[in-house]
Protein backbone atom coordinates (compact mmCIF):
# COMPACT_ATOMS: atom_id res chain seq x y z
CA UNK A 1 0.00 0.00 0.00
CA UNK A 2 1.36 3.49 -0.66
CA UNK A 3 2.46 5.24 1.97
CA UNK A 4 1.49 8.65 0.74
CA UNK A 5 -2.44 7.14 0.90
CA UNK A 6 -2.05 6.11 4.47
CA UNK A 7 -1.86 9.57 6.37
CA UNK A 8 -4.03 8.65 9.26
CA UNK A 9 -2.64 7.03 12.04
CA UNK A 10 -3.83 5.98 15.54
CA UNK A 11 -1.77 3.79 18.11
CA UNK A 12 -3.19 1.35 20.78
CA UNK A 13 -0.89 0.16 23.69
CA UNK A 14 -1.52 -2.90 24.39
CA UNK A 15 0.49 -5.09 27.31
CA UNK A 16 3.91 -6.14 25.53
CA UNK A 17 2.39 -5.06 22.42
CA UNK A 18 1.88 -1.80 20.72
CA UNK A 19 -0.87 -1.59 17.89
CA UNK A 20 -0.77 0.61 15.22
CA UNK A 21 -3.25 1.21 12.88
CA UNK A 22 -2.73 3.33 9.51
CA UNK A 23 -5.32 3.76 7.17
CA UNK A 24 -6.98 6.50 4.42
CA UNK A 25 -9.58 7.29 5.43
CA UNK A 26 -10.13 9.22 8.88
CA UNK A 27 -13.31 7.60 9.90
CA UNK A 28 -11.44 4.01 10.24
CA UNK A 29 -8.91 5.18 13.13
CA UNK A 30 -11.52 7.51 14.42
CA UNK A 31 -13.58 4.48 15.05
CA UNK A 32 -10.98 2.77 16.99
CA UNK A 33 -9.77 5.46 18.55
CA UNK A 34 -13.33 6.16 19.94
CA UNK A 35 -13.54 2.62 20.82
CA UNK A 36 -10.38 2.47 23.26
CA UNK A 37 -10.21 4.18 26.76
CA UNK A 38 -7.53 6.49 26.84
CA UNK A 39 -7.26 6.65 30.42
CA UNK A 40 -7.08 2.56 30.75
CA UNK A 41 -4.30 2.91 27.98
CA UNK A 42 -2.02 5.09 29.83
CA UNK A 43 -1.82 2.34 32.18
CA UNK A 44 -1.00 0.10 29.47
CA UNK A 45 1.87 2.58 28.13
CA UNK A 46 3.39 2.97 31.60
CA UNK A 47 3.25 -0.95 32.35
CA UNK A 48 7.02 -0.94 32.57
CA UNK A 49 7.48 -3.29 29.13
CA UNK A 50 11.00 -2.49 28.07
CA UNK A 51 10.25 -2.93 24.66
CA UNK A 52 6.64 -2.90 23.11
CA UNK A 53 6.31 -6.04 20.38
CA UNK A 54 4.74 -4.02 17.23
CA UNK A 55 1.17 -5.11 15.39
CA UNK A 56 0.79 -2.92 12.32
CA UNK A 57 -3.20 -2.88 10.55
CA UNK A 58 -2.96 -1.07 7.18
CA UNK A 59 -6.50 -0.45 5.69
CA UNK A 60 -8.08 1.51 2.41
CA UNK A 61 -11.55 2.86 2.34
CA UNK A 62 -13.87 2.20 -0.40
CA UNK A 63 -12.59 -0.92 -2.04
CA UNK A 64 -14.74 -3.92 -2.93
CA UNK A 65 -13.03 -7.37 -1.25
CA UNK A 66 -15.36 -9.76 -3.70
CA UNK A 67 -12.71 -9.96 -6.37
CA UNK A 68 -10.14 -9.81 -4.41
CA UNK A 69 -10.71 -12.64 -2.17
CA UNK A 70 -10.40 -14.83 -5.26
CA UNK A 71 -6.88 -13.96 -5.39
CA UNK A 72 -6.39 -15.13 -1.91
CA UNK A 73 -4.63 -18.81 -2.45
CA UNK A 74 -5.64 -20.21 0.66
CA UNK A 75 -8.73 -22.55 1.24
CA UNK A 76 -11.87 -21.45 3.64
CA UNK A 77 -11.87 -23.24 7.25
CA UNK A 78 -14.87 -21.77 8.88
CA UNK A 79 -17.04 -18.34 10.32
CA UNK A 80 -17.55 -16.68 13.08
CA UNK A 81 -20.68 -14.48 12.97
CA UNK A 82 -20.38 -12.46 9.46
CA UNK A 83 -16.86 -13.30 9.44
CA UNK A 84 -15.25 -15.88 6.75
CA UNK A 85 -11.76 -17.34 7.70
CA UNK A 86 -9.56 -17.98 5.45
CA UNK A 87 -6.30 -20.17 6.86
CA UNK A 88 -3.00 -20.81 5.25
CA UNK A 89 0.04 -21.79 7.03
CA UNK A 90 1.47 -18.25 6.64
CA UNK A 91 -1.67 -16.06 6.69
CA UNK A 92 -5.26 -15.57 7.02
CA UNK A 93 -7.59 -13.79 4.69
CA UNK A 94 -10.67 -12.39 6.52
CA UNK A 95 -13.73 -11.71 4.62
CA UNK A 96 -16.56 -9.58 6.52
CA UNK A 97 -19.82 -9.70 5.24
CA UNK A 98 -19.10 -10.79 2.02
CA UNK A 99 -17.46 -7.01 1.40
CA UNK A 100 -14.72 -5.84 3.44
CA UNK A 101 -11.21 -8.24 3.47
CA UNK A 102 -8.01 -8.31 5.64
CA UNK A 103 -5.44 -10.41 5.06
CA UNK A 104 -3.32 -11.37 8.37
CA UNK A 105 0.86 -11.99 7.89
CA UNK A 106 1.21 -14.17 10.90
CA UNK A 107 4.78 -13.96 10.94
CA UNK A 108 5.29 -10.22 10.11
CA UNK A 109 2.35 -9.51 12.96
CA UNK A 110 0.88 -7.29 10.02
CA UNK A 111 -2.48 -7.44 8.25
CA UNK A 112 -3.10 -5.14 5.36
CA UNK A 113 -6.83 -4.83 3.75
CA UNK A 114 -9.88 -3.32 2.29
CA UNK A 115 -12.92 -1.80 4.08
CA UNK A 116 -16.05 -1.59 1.45
CA UNK A 117 -17.63 1.38 1.59
CA UNK A 118 -21.09 0.15 3.32
CA UNK A 119 -18.92 -0.58 6.27
CA UNK A 120 -17.08 3.26 6.11
CA UNK A 121 -20.94 3.95 7.97
CA UNK A 122 -20.59 1.71 10.61
CA UNK A 123 -17.97 2.53 13.80
CA UNK A 124 -18.80 -0.40 15.29
CA UNK A 125 -18.13 -2.61 12.07
CA UNK A 126 -15.26 -0.89 12.03
CA UNK A 127 -13.57 -1.05 15.36
CA UNK A 128 -14.93 -4.57 16.85
CA UNK A 129 -14.52 -6.41 13.15
CA UNK A 130 -12.45 -4.91 11.24
CA UNK A 131 -10.06 -4.13 12.52
CA UNK A 132 -10.14 -6.41 16.47
CA UNK A 133 -10.20 -9.71 14.33
CA UNK A 134 -7.14 -9.49 12.73
CA UNK A 135 -5.37 -8.15 16.04
CA UNK A 136 -6.89 -11.10 17.68
CA UNK A 137 -5.19 -13.26 14.97
CA UNK A 138 -1.77 -11.85 15.30
CA UNK A 139 -2.21 -11.81 18.62
CA UNK A 140 -2.78 -15.95 18.57
CA UNK A 141 0.26 -16.18 16.13
CA UNK A 142 1.99 -14.85 19.18
CA UNK A 143 1.23 -17.17 21.09
CA UNK A 144 -1.52 -14.78 23.19
CA UNK A 145 -4.85 -16.04 22.86
CA UNK A 146 -8.46 -14.97 23.28
CA UNK A 147 -11.06 -15.69 26.55
CA UNK A 148 -14.30 -13.89 26.69
CA UNK A 149 -14.53 -13.03 29.88
CA UNK A 150 -14.39 -10.28 32.35
CA UNK A 151 -11.65 -10.02 34.60
CA UNK A 152 -11.23 -8.44 38.43
CA UNK A 153 -7.97 -8.43 40.49
CA UNK A 154 -6.54 -8.21 44.07
CA UNK A 155 -2.87 -7.22 43.51
CA UNK A 156 -1.78 -9.87 41.15
CA UNK A 157 -4.63 -12.51 41.26
CA UNK A 158 -7.01 -12.48 38.60
CA UNK A 159 -11.00 -13.52 38.97
CA UNK A 160 -12.11 -14.53 35.31
CA UNK A 161 -16.06 -13.86 34.79
CA UNK A 162 -16.81 -15.95 32.37
CA UNK A 163 -20.01 -17.12 30.62
CA UNK A 164 -21.91 -16.30 27.02
CA UNK A 165 -23.79 -12.41 26.19
CA UNK A 166 -26.00 -11.58 28.28
CA UNK A 167 -25.03 -13.87 30.86
CA UNK A 168 -24.27 -10.84 32.95
CA UNK A 169 -19.91 -10.59 32.65
CA UNK A 170 -20.41 -6.83 32.30
CA UNK A 171 -22.63 -6.11 35.57
CA UNK A 172 -20.81 -8.56 38.05
CA UNK A 173 -17.18 -7.27 36.38
CA UNK A 174 -18.36 -3.58 37.33
CA UNK A 175 -19.97 -4.70 40.48
CA UNK A 176 -17.26 -5.46 41.72
CA UNK A 177 -14.73 -3.09 40.43
CA UNK A 178 -16.95 -0.45 42.04
CA UNK A 179 -16.44 -2.05 45.10
CA UNK A 180 -12.91 -2.46 45.53
CA UNK A 181 -11.76 -5.02 42.94
CA UNK A 182 -8.96 -3.60 40.48
CA UNK A 183 -10.33 -3.57 37.12
CA UNK A 184 -9.07 -5.14 33.97
CA UNK A 185 -11.61 -5.76 31.33
CA UNK A 186 -15.49 -6.07 31.22
CA UNK A 187 -15.66 -8.58 27.71
CA UNK A 188 -12.51 -10.05 26.91
CA UNK A 189 -8.89 -11.11 28.06
CA UNK A 190 -5.68 -12.33 26.45
CA UNK A 191 -3.56 -15.57 28.11
CA UNK A 192 -0.45 -16.06 27.39
CA UNK A 193 2.57 -18.37 28.86
CA UNK A 194 5.72 -16.96 30.16
CA UNK A 195 8.58 -17.55 32.23
CA UNK A 196 6.23 -17.56 35.36
CA UNK A 197 3.05 -19.31 34.41
CA UNK A 198 -0.45 -18.11 32.92
CA UNK A 199 -0.33 -14.76 32.08
CA UNK A 200 -3.20 -12.82 31.50
CA UNK A 201 -4.02 -8.96 29.98
CA UNK A 202 -6.52 -6.65 27.98
CA UNK A 203 -6.97 -4.92 25.25
CA UNK A 204 -8.05 -0.96 27.01
CA UNK A 205 -11.42 -0.76 25.91
CA UNK A 206 -14.33 0.89 27.48
CA UNK A 207 -16.98 -1.20 29.49
CA UNK A 208 -20.38 -1.90 27.95
CA UNK A 209 -23.26 -1.96 29.90
CA UNK A 210 -26.95 -2.06 27.93
CA UNK A 211 -30.10 0.08 29.92
CA UNK A 212 -30.97 -3.10 32.05
CA UNK A 213 -27.36 -3.30 33.43
CA UNK A 214 -27.09 0.57 34.32
CA UNK A 215 -30.17 -0.08 36.12
CA UNK A 216 -28.51 -1.65 38.66
CA UNK A 217 -26.01 1.46 39.58
CA UNK A 218 -27.64 5.17 40.24
CA UNK A 219 -24.80 6.73 39.09
CA UNK A 220 -25.95 5.67 35.34
CA UNK A 221 -29.27 7.16 36.23
CA UNK A 222 -28.45 10.36 33.48
CA UNK A 223 -28.51 7.82 30.73
CA UNK A 224 -31.92 5.85 31.88
CA UNK A 225 -33.07 7.21 28.52
CA UNK A 226 -30.31 6.19 26.33
CA UNK A 227 -31.73 2.61 25.03
CA UNK A 228 -29.64 -0.44 24.19
CA UNK A 229 -26.26 -0.93 25.41
CA UNK A 230 -23.37 1.65 25.61
CA UNK A 231 -19.67 1.97 25.57
CA UNK A 232 -18.51 4.39 28.77
CA UNK A 233 -15.30 5.38 29.41
CA UNK A 234 -13.98 4.88 33.44
CA UNK A 235 -13.31 8.16 34.01
CA UNK A 236 -17.60 7.97 33.91
CA UNK A 237 -17.92 5.65 36.58
CA UNK A 238 -16.62 4.89 39.98
CA UNK A 239 -14.08 2.23 39.39
CA UNK A 240 -11.05 3.81 41.09
CA UNK A 241 -7.99 1.20 40.55
CA UNK A 242 -6.95 -0.73 37.55
CA UNK A 243 -4.93 -3.59 36.61
CA UNK A 244 -2.56 -4.43 33.28
CA UNK A 245 -1.30 -8.04 34.02
CA UNK A 246 -2.12 -10.98 36.54
CA UNK A 247 -1.95 -14.42 36.95
CA UNK A 248 -5.24 -16.54 37.05
CA UNK A 249 -6.39 -17.53 40.75
CA UNK A 250 -10.23 -18.09 40.05
CA UNK A 251 -12.91 -18.72 37.44
CA UNK A 252 -16.85 -17.79 38.05
CA UNK A 253 -19.28 -18.75 35.86
CA UNK A 254 -22.14 -16.30 35.52
CA UNK A 255 -26.10 -16.63 35.11
CA UNK A 256 -28.21 -13.79 35.81
CA UNK A 257 -31.95 -13.46 36.30
CA UNK A 258 -32.11 -16.24 38.77
CA UNK A 259 -33.95 -14.60 40.98
CA UNK A 260 -33.81 -14.97 44.61
CA UNK A 261 -30.52 -14.37 46.69
CA UNK A 262 -27.92 -14.85 44.61
CA UNK A 263 -25.92 -18.36 45.28
CA UNK A 264 -22.33 -19.64 44.50
CA UNK A 265 -21.60 -23.48 43.98
CA UNK A 266 -18.00 -24.66 43.11
CA UNK A 267 -17.74 -26.88 39.82
CA UNK A 268 -15.05 -29.21 39.37
CA UNK A 269 -11.80 -28.66 36.92
CA UNK A 270 -13.32 -30.98 34.41
CA UNK A 271 -16.84 -28.94 34.09
CA UNK A 272 -14.97 -25.39 34.22
CA UNK A 273 -12.45 -26.80 31.35
CA UNK A 274 -14.92 -27.38 29.31
CA UNK A 275 -16.99 -24.32 29.85
CA UNK A 276 -13.62 -22.92 29.22
CA UNK A 277 -12.92 -24.05 26.05
CA UNK A 278 -16.69 -23.37 24.71
CA UNK A 279 -16.48 -19.93 24.70
CA UNK A 280 -12.86 -19.24 24.25
CA UNK A 281 -11.76 -21.61 21.25
CA UNK A 282 -12.04 -20.28 18.34
CA UNK A 283 -11.37 -21.29 14.40
CA UNK A 284 -7.52 -21.48 13.74
CA UNK A 285 -5.00 -23.84 13.06
CA UNK A 286 -4.35 -27.31 14.26
CA UNK A 287 -1.41 -26.21 16.38
CA UNK A 288 -2.63 -23.01 17.79
CA UNK A 289 -5.85 -25.07 18.97
CA UNK A 290 -3.80 -27.22 21.16
CA UNK A 291 -1.87 -24.56 22.27
CA UNK A 292 -4.92 -22.23 23.30
CA UNK A 293 -6.79 -25.56 24.75
CA UNK A 294 -3.01 -26.41 26.76
CA UNK A 295 -3.38 -23.00 28.41
CA UNK A 296 -6.80 -23.56 29.48
CA UNK A 297 -6.25 -26.13 31.32
CA UNK A 298 -3.41 -24.33 33.36
CA UNK A 299 -6.15 -22.58 34.57
CA UNK A 300 -8.89 -24.53 34.90
CA UNK A 301 -6.26 -26.71 37.11
CA UNK A 302 -4.34 -23.87 39.30
CA UNK A 303 -7.84 -21.88 39.48
CA UNK A 304 -11.30 -22.13 42.16
CA UNK A 305 -14.08 -22.33 39.57
CA UNK A 306 -17.79 -21.48 40.60
CA UNK A 307 -21.11 -21.20 39.16
CA UNK A 308 -22.73 -18.00 40.05
CA UNK A 309 -26.57 -17.61 40.05
CA UNK A 310 -27.17 -14.28 40.17
CA UNK A 311 -30.44 -12.86 42.21
CA UNK A 312 -32.51 -9.93 42.32
CA UNK A 313 -29.76 -7.76 42.63
CA UNK A 314 -25.88 -7.27 43.32
CA UNK A 315 -26.37 -6.29 46.85
CA UNK A 316 -24.09 -8.50 48.66
CA UNK A 317 -22.26 -10.32 45.33
CA UNK A 318 -18.71 -8.56 45.92
CA UNK A 319 -19.10 -9.17 49.84
CA UNK A 320 -19.77 -12.82 48.79
CA UNK A 321 -17.22 -13.32 46.18
CA UNK A 322 -14.47 -11.57 48.62
CA UNK A 323 -15.15 -14.01 51.56
CA UNK A 324 -14.85 -17.09 49.09
CA UNK A 325 -11.73 -16.29 46.88
CA UNK A 326 -9.90 -13.98 49.02
CA UNK A 327 -10.43 -15.80 52.70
Amino acid sequence: MSAERLRYRTEVPVHRYSLVLKADDERITNAVSGWVDRDIARYHEADGASAKIPVEIELLAGASAESTVNRVNVAPTGTFEDVEFYAGDKQTALLFGGKSLVVVCLEKGKARGFVAGEHLASPWILSHRIFYVPVLEILRGRGAFYIHAGCVCRGKKCVLLCGGSGHGKSTLTYALARAGFSYMSDDAVFIQNNHSGVEIFAFPEKIKLDQKSRSYFPEFDRFEQSPGKMEIAAARTRIKDFSVEGQPHALIFTQIGCGGKSELTKLGRSDALLRLIAQSVSVASKSSVEKHIDILKKIAETSMSFELKLGDSFEGVPELLEKTLFP
